[in-house]
C-alpha cells in the first residue's frame, strides 16, 4: 500500500497482523483504498509488478 498508493497510505493507519490486513481511516480515504486495491487484487500479474517495482526501487517492506 505504501509503495503503490503513497498518497492514500499517508492518510491511513495500518495495523495488520499475520494474514490479516487492517487499515483505519476516514470513510472517504478507505473508499479510495478499496478502489485502488480492487484494481489489482484479482490480478496476480499486477501484484507481482508492484512488488518487483518496489524491490527494484529499494523499498523496505515492513514484515
Amino acid at each position: 500500500m505504501r509503495f503503490a498508493w503513497p498518497d492514500i497510505a499517508e492518510r491511513l493507519d495500518f495495523d495488520s497482523e499475520a494474514d490479516m490486513f487492517c487499515a483505519v481511516g476516514s470513510l472517504i480515504d478507505l473508499k479510495r483504498l478499496k478502489t485502488a486495491v480492487e484494481s489489482v487484487i484479482t490480478s496476480p500479474e499486477a501484484v507481482r509488478d508492484i512488488i518487483a517495482r518496489a524491490e527494484i526501487s529499494g523499498f523496505e517492506f515492513d514484515d
